[in-house]
């Protein structure tokens, strides 16, 4: 099982705010550790100081396939959930800096939540799913699904044509502007077309 997630993928994307970032969209991985699990807090990492946190709604793909045309691409998947993404805000500046990979910035392990998922068919609209992340109730991040530069069936034909998309695998089509900083005891809750799907500590 694979954890794909795609990076700069909405006009101002929450990369975009790390300094030395182009902009320019992009794939990378995450390990099957990186998940929290069941009702497990996520737990600041030694090597970072400032840790940021983004929402991004999530493909569960449903099928075996590579070299996926969009137009066969809604085929792929059944199921829309969110994430909320973690990332080490002031390694990644350093990664970006000396021209290393992101992987100890952003897929350490414990560095993302996914929700339970909801079949596409719930969604009145695939085009305008609407999702958002509170920091202790306050602070927030939005995002819609509309927004976004490469949408789902295209995203799918993307990343099919680098690797092989398995059953099970998870897909995290980026994290709109306005990721929020976290620190210990911050109470995170994010929310999928205005419903609650996620709530978490920070420990």
């Amino acid at each position: 099982m694979k954890i794909i997630c795609i990076s700069g993928n909405y006009p101002a994307p929450a990369e975009r705010e790390v300094q030395g970032f182009s902009g320019a969209a992009g794939m990378y991985m995450k390990p099957e550790t990186a998940f929290i699990r069941g009702r497990m807090p996520f737990f600041l990492p030694d090597f970072s100081g400032q840790i940021h946190a983004g929402a991004e709604l999530v493909l569960r793909i449903g099928k075996l396939g590579k070299n996926i045309q969009p137009r066969f691409a809604h085929t792929y998947y059944r199921e829309i959930g969110l994430a909320v993404n973690f990332m080490a805000t002031d390694h990644l500046q350093m990664c970006i800096r000396e021209g290393k990979p992101w992987e100890e910035a952003i897929a350490f392990d414990g560095s993302v939540k996914v929700s339970d998922f909801v079949p596409v068919n719930q969604f009145p609209d695939p085009d305008n799913i609407g999702f958002s992340l509170k920091c202790n109730g306050d602070k927030s991040q939005h995002g819609l699904s509309g927004q976004m530069l490469m949408h789902f069936n295209q995203l799918i034909a993307y990343v099919s044509s680098f690797v092989t998309l398995k059953i099970g695998d998870y897909l995290l089509t980026g994290s709109p502007p306005g990721c929020l900083p976290v620190k210990q005891e911050d109470k995170l809750e994010a929310f999928l077309a205005e419903k609650k799907t996620i709530s978490m500590i920070v420990k």
